[in-house]
């Protein structure tokens, strides 16, 4: 129920719009149902009138009792400053298939935190070092309209073309994060007869320096045209 829109809607609660694009809800509850999740637990998205910024951890793995190696916590204000850092490593944590386990709890004082709007970032890795899960959310110090206000972010794009479908490297160029970065086909609303294009991930947040590889698949058979854009990057 309310997976997808029957008619088209200016705004709606459906992960799906009326022309089966989907929003950036849908790939939050992907993430959220994933075989293998990093979470937080946190009191609000704003620090109005707390001294600290705290959040608890938890893994969970469809795997029966498998566990990271270790599970890494980032605060990272808006301009790529880390405010705070904590490595938690997994190897007495209790775990049973399909429950969350605690890792353990990072916190952060409110004044070490210079912008207004500041990040959560997660990794689980295994012995190995590769990325099991990863997580981030977003948050302000005061209330949700600093993400109206932040500074503009420079990304940079370049697309591959390949035999499992095209390769979109985003990279953040600039000195702020680029928030809510969102990839949409720009002829979406010609509809079904003309295909569909699907992206192995969406909506996220990209720290300055960072790149991050996306791939594009679809049913379209023609040159692939993006749109991008975010709360701070206009495309």
């Amino acid at each position: 129920w309310q997976f997808n829109e029957p008619y088209p809607n200016n705004t709606c609660t459906c992960s799906v719009d009326y022309y089966a694009s989907p929003k950036p809800v849908y790939y939050g509850i992907r993430t959220a149902y994933g075989p293998e999740t990093v979470t937080a637990r946190f009191d609000s998205q704003t620090l109005k009138g707390r001294d600290a910024f705290c959040a608890q951890l938890f893994w969970q793995s469809s795997f029966g009792d498998r566990t990271p190696e270790k599970v890494l916590a980032y605060v990272v204000a808006q301009d790529g400053t880390v405010c705070a850092q904590k490595e938690f490593f997994c190897k007495d944590l209790r775990t049973e298939a399909e429950k969350a386990a605690c890792v353990g709890t990072i916190c952060c004082p409110a004044q070490k935190i210079e912008t207004g709007v500041f990040y959560l970032a997660l990794k689980a890795l295994d012995a190995a070092g590769a990325v099991l899960a990863q997580n981030r959310y977003c948050f302000t110090k005061t209330d949700l309209s600093e993400l109206l206000c932040l500074p503009k972010a420079r990304v940079e794009t370049g697309m591959t073309e390949t035999q499992n479908g095209c390769m979109l490297e985003v990279e953040n160029t600039g000195t702020t994060a680029a928030a809510g970065l969102w990839l949409e086909d720009a002829d979406a609303l010609e509809g079904e007869e003309k295909g569909y294009l699907y992206f192995s991930e969406n909506y996220f947040y990209l720290f300055p320096g960072e790149k991050k590889t996306v791939r594009i698949t679809g049913t379209k058979g023609k040159p692939i045209m993006l749109r991008i854009s975010g709360f701070n990057v206009e495309g």
